[in-house]
């Protein structure tokens, strides 16, 4: 060629002579220059199948990705790395990143907090390099390693001290053994929880102590903050939740103790449960747990703060403990915030005892004692005190301004956490989960399926082995979208009655909504083997395993879903789809007119007959076919794309074989 060598020339080459290596390197070069790098490499491999010189390849593929490289670099000193992403992205589409190529996509991936990618590109860069070569990425990559070991924290449990050198050693072993069985039955051998001992002006050496602890313990994460004056036990708590890290806080009085299994039930719960604010747990109580009254232990458990565990947002939402003087020293500050607590959110009840109340020298479990295993209810006093006046008034004031916060929230939103109870919900009847499940089904009655969520969710905190509770909060949460909850709810399900069939299809049907087809499968399989004529869950499974690829076991079940349900017209859709995959156009056009003939509004129908008339070389029938489908789903590109397949197969004769 002679002259300008621009692109348009190029161009003409090209038409001229497609098979023209030269004009396609002159235009990959034009597109290197000008930043197209990812149409750059496509020219140059296209002109490499043809010219056959891999050398050549090589060598342009490595100048426009040093061109990229370069480029990326200018803007992450411009500190652009959204810009520098758009350099490499396309290229990463068609080159699999290694080396230098690798590293500088990897730093791009870590500065947008995409920590996963930007590891592997880090493992990537180091094909061509030696394994201990230290870069940038990689220190950087071990940093952040670090500190998420040391602060990637599940919750923290705050535990006031004062006066407590004797038995703040057994109460901080007593976490650490929780710790330890958490890590296990969770298999998650990384899990943290760290530790809070805030000193109330303690006189005696519980400091040092807890401090001597902490240091023989240097696996587990532990701050000592110690009040230059006494302030009470509610004012210590809310200066350790202050403290905190993680979305749990757990509180324990420093002369209890946690039976092992608290972390990991209470976190559990909470887990499996995003609309609940808090789980509570059963309480051992030291030397009369064999006699405390039922209104006693219920009234114990319900606002006695060590067997709690309160989402840290929930908390911060309450105002946390009281802390004016009528509280202090711990009086009912922690029936006041439990009070709030329990006024503003939803909660769970698990029955396990995982926390020992101790019995001590003139301590509160002492000092109630005798109302405890008497007759006496804990309203039952004697002439009105100022003092409980007083913190009465307090709790109400607060319950005012929380009732505002409340509406405000509602007007405005701004809230991200649990569901907030209305003012106007009264507290549900201990037990009574029936009363919230026929609450729930009337707010679905109404078109209120946000309230109904909540009625379902308080019904299965009262009851955790209702499967009816998690049945029916799993189809509300369904309807809202709220997937995770739904697949918390069936699994709830499943595991209270494992025969359950339904609960096993709407978790198949979960499962494969969210691409999980595998699980989905499995899950689907159960639903038959206990109920072996549900034709949605033969549907389902069918549609399952043909996206897993086995296209003729999916064809049995859709058959089988046909001869029981002859009249269901999605299903004769898919099956004529599936029998389209395996060849058979016949069987495909028969239960595709069958669908059509129940719903002739039915794309997937219209979208198999076509398909079945193309394979049965009727091209004419099938471009009416198609162009049925498009009316009825113009939305599908399906249609448009077939369409003008067949028209142009109509002009030109059929296309040539690659």
């Amino acid at each position: 060629m002679t002259g300008d060598p621009t692109p348009a020339r190029h161009r003409r080459a090209l038409l001229d002579n497609p098979a023209d290596p030269l004009a396609l390197q002159h235009l990959g070069l034009q597109a290197r220059d000008g930043g197209g790098w990812a149409h750059a490499v496509r020219l140059f491999t296209r002109a490499a199948h043809l010219h056959g010189d891999r050398s050549v390849l090589d060598r342009q593929v490595g100048g426009t990705v040093a061109a990229a490289l370069n480029q990326a670099a200018v803007h992450l000193q411009n500190a652009a790395a959204d810009k520098a992403a758009a350099c490499l992205e396309p290229l990463a589409r068609i080159l699999p990143p290694d080396g230098d190529f690798a590293r500088i996509l990897g730093t791009v991936r870590l500065i947008q907090g995409r920590d996963d990618e930007a590891r592997r590109l880090h493992e990537a860069s180091q094909n061509r390099a030696a394994r201990n070569e230290d870069t940038g990425l990689g220190v950087a990559l071990r940093g952040i390693a670090r500190h998420k070991a040391d602060y990637d924290i599940l919750g923290t449990v705050v535990i006031p001290v004062h006066r407590m050198a004797d038995t703040i050693g057994r109460a901080l072993d007593s976490v650490a053994a929780a710790v330890r069985f958490h890590r296990e039955a969770s298999g998650d051998p990384q899990a943290q929880v760290h530790i809070c001992v805030v000193d109330d002006a303690s006189p005696d050496d519980t400091v040092a102590r807890a401090l001597r602890w902490a240091r023989e313990h240097p696996e587990q994460s532990v701050a000592v903050i110690a009040n230059n004056r006494n302030r009470g036990a509610g004012r210590a708590r809310n200066v350790g939740a202050a403290a905190a890290h993680g979305r749990y806080l757990w509180f324990l009085d420093a002369d209890d103790y946690y039976f092992e299994r608290h972390l990991f039930l209470t976190a559990s719960a909470l887990d499996r449960t995003p609309d609940a604010g808090f789980v509570r747990t059963g309480i051992h109580f030291e030397g009369i747990d064999q006699d405390v009254t039922p209104v006693w232990r219920t009234a114990s458990e319900n606002s006695y703060p060590c067997n709690l565990c309160v989402r840290r947002a929930c908390h911060d939402l309450t105002g946390g403990f009281p802390e004016e003087a009528p509280f202090h020293p711990a009086v009912a500050d922690d029936v006041a915030y439990s009070r709030v607590l329990h006024s503003l959110f939803g909660g769970l009840r698990l029955a396990e005892k995982t926390v020992h109340y101790s019995m001590g020298a003139d301590n509160a479990l002492a000092r109630q004692r005798a109302d405890m295993t008497g007759g006496a209810t804990p309203r039952d006093r004697g002439p009105p005190d100022a003092r409980f006046m007083a913190i009465e008034i307090l709790t109400q004031r607060r319950l005012h301004a929380l009732n505002a916060k409340r509406a405000l929230i509602a007007r405005t939103g701004g809230w991200s956490g649990p569901p907030l109870l209305t003012p106007d919900t009264p507290p549900p009847p201990p037990g009574d989960a029936a009363t919230w499940i026929a609450r729930g089904k009337e707010a679905i009655g109404a078109g209120q399926p946000d309230r109904a969520l909540a009625r379902f969710t308080r019904a299965a905190s009262l009851e955790p082995g209702n499967a009816t509770a998690w049945f029916e909060l799993g189809l509300a949460a369904n309807s809202l979208q709220r997937f995770d909850l739904v697949s918390r709810a069936f699994r709830a399900v499943v595991r209270i009655l494992p025969e359950a069939a339904a609960a096993r299809f709407n978790l198949g049907s979960m499962l494969f909504d969210r691409g999980a087809c595998a699980p989905a499968a499995s899950s689907l399989r159960l639903a038959l083997a206990l109920q072996p004529d549900h034709v949605n869950s033969l549907f389902l499974l069918g549609r399952t395993v043909r996206r897993l690829g086995r296209t003729a076991t999916a064809a049995a079940l859709l058959a089988r879903g046909v001869r029981l349900d002859p009249a269901r017209p999605e299903l004769d859709a898919e099956y004529a789809d599936t029998a389209l995959e395996l060849g058979d156009a016949v069987r495909a056009a028969r239960h595709a007119r069958r669908a059509l003939l129940s719903n002739p509004a039915l794309y997937d129908g219209h979208a198999a007959l076509a398909g079945a008339l193309e394979i049965l070389n009727r091209p004419g029938e099938a471009l009416v076919a198609w162009e049925r489908a498009i009316v009825c789903n113009p939305g599908r590109g399906e249609g448009f794309t077939r369409r003008a397949v067949n028209l142009l197969a109509r002009r030109w004769g059929p296309p040539p074989v690659p």
